[in-house]
């Protein structure tokens, strides 16, 4: 067992460092008496659990104590063959390490995403002549950030549709510059205002369309309408008539985009309603986004969590991968579960964000429908995912059927699990395997291992101890056999 400052972990998930014997009970009395994360590994040195705790010497005994009787912790009990704490100097900062270490981990009995990918966002850049780009970091360049989206197609109907009624730049010039441009094709479509060729428009007039993007993204459509509308009877009474025929054509498509809106809460406020449903260790995370009354979107994620993980758990644990990488934070978030320690998320959000939220679990009236409309989106997510997991064991994919006839399989090769060695002459030998689930690859059961039976350059008996280690680590850890 170590006592490590934040941050200071640098064991990879996966490497294989040589088996200790470990002294539980000795561990177990020496353990800090103080806030911070532990972390169990399996037999191989694979991390399987990440916890934080108020007192690890409380919470880690905890697990040892004969009253426990899920199935699932104590599979994972029994999984357990060391225990490594790392203290912190308080319950804020085991929370952020926590989420931290779950995420670049991915242990098997934490709360995880199922698609732990990088959703895009929307970036308005922070330059003279700001350009909307879409990317899959938020860097700390000052520019503003809208996501991230995970309906890919929508985000980019987003994109298409601002472009069209707003003239944004698309170039990636760099303006103002000491070169000579002339302007596109797009300036002389109305899709820009021509930025790159002096004298065509100015930082401040482009400015102004930025500040209706910035609005028009947030959710705040009727304040785009608004300033649209002035500037359009400012430019008529200065008698610039075909400039405030370019506004009215914006302010048309603007509301054919309004009239499609959905008003679904008469208080003018920015709300993002969360709400989960569960179906064994199958679970779907829905994000309702509600800006000044007006649903603006509803973001929806996998994840996969233990039945033995409470639902205000599995809430806590999606709520800070979230909104750890949401670009915009809203007044307030609703909840369908009571917050086990609130006061803790609120210092979190503070921590990470420099505010935070009010987080309320309705009971009653418009604020609890909102919450029922959004169990109920959760619940029909969840349900294709079902039905599509079941369609993929009914209907296997075409290589792994061809695959079956040409290699005379008695029955569908459903899982793979491939096996190669890799050496330096006669040192440094290194033996991975790679799993395949369905013909599509399963990177959590991906493994390596260093060769420490044979010395030499002996690729058959080096495989022979992969092979062997790797059937052992299936066996000890309850993984499915390829």
């Amino acid at each position: 067992m170590s006592v490590m400052n934040t941050g200071e972990h640098k064991e990879k998930s996966g490497e294989k460092p040589a088996k200790q014997p470990v002294d539980f009970e000795t561990k177990l009395k020496n353990l800090p008496d103080s806030p911070g994360v532990y972390l169990f590994k399996n037999a191989e040195g694979t991390i399987i659990y990440v916890g934080k705790a108020k007192t690890l010497k409380n919470r880690v005994r905890s697990y040892f104590n004969k009253s426990i009787d899920h199935p699932k912790t104590i599979k994972l009990v029994e999984s357990i063959a060391d225990v490594e704490t790392l203290a912190t100097n308080s319950e804020l900062e085991a929370l952020i390490l926590e989420s931290n270490l779950v995420k670049e981990y991915l242990p098997k009995y934490n709360v995880n995403l199922k698609d732990d990918k990088r959703y895009p966002y929307l970036k308005i850049t922070k330059e003279t002549y700001p350009r909307l780009l879409v990317v899959r970091r938020i860097s700390d360049d000052k520019a503003k950030y809208f996501g991230p989206y995970t309906n890919v197609r929508a985000m980019r109907y987003t994109l298409k549709l601002i472009r069209r009624i707003f003239p944004v730049r698309s170039c990636n010039l760099t303006i103002p510059s000491t070169r000579k441009y002339r302007v596109c094709l797009d300036y002389f479509i109305g899709r820009c205002l021509g930025c790159c060729e002096p004298g065509k428009t100015t930082p401040e007039e482009y400015a102004d369309i930025i500040e209706s993007v910035t609005l028009f993204l947030s959710g705040r459509s009727d304040e785009v309408r608004n300033r649209l509308t002035a500037k359009m009877e400012q430019l008529s009474e200065n008698m610039e008539y075909e400039k405030a025929a370019v506004i009215r054509d914006q302010i048309k498509a603007l509301e054919s985009v309004i009239q499609k809106q959905r008003v679904v809460s008469s208080e003018i406020l920015d709300r993002d309603i969360i709400a989960l449903a569960r179906s064994g260790e199958d679970c779907c995370a829905v994000v309702m986004q509600i800006r000044n009354g007006v649903l603006l979107g509803r973001q929806h994620f996998y994840l996969t969590a233990g039945e033995e993980i409470s639902s205000p758990q599995v809430q806590e644990s999606f709520m800070l991968r979230y909104y750890k990488t949401s670009a915009v934070l809203p007044d307030e978030i609703y909840l369908p579960e009571e917050p086990e320690d609130i006061e803790l998320i609120r210092q979190w959000f503070i921590s990470q964000k420099g505010e935070a939220p009010k987080l309320l679990h309705p009971q009653k009236g418009e604020k609890q429908r909102l919450v029922e409309l959004a169990e109920k989106n959760a619940k029909l997510l969840l349900g294709e995912l079902l039905a599509q997991k079941s369609e993929t064991k009914r209907k296997p994919p075409s290589v792994l059927l061809s695959l079956q006839r040409d290699l005379y399989l008695k029955t569908i090769p459903r899982t793979i699990a491939a096996c190669d060695i890799s050496n330096l002459g006669s040192e440094d030998a290194v033996g991975s395997v790679v799993f395949f689930a369905d013909g599509k690859p399963l990177k959590k059961r991906y493994r390596r291992f260093k060769i420490k039976a044979v010395s030499g350059q002996d690729d058959f008996s080096m495989m022979a101890e992969v092979v062997s280690r790797y059937f052992n680590h299936v066996a000890e850890s309850g993984d499915e056999y390829p």
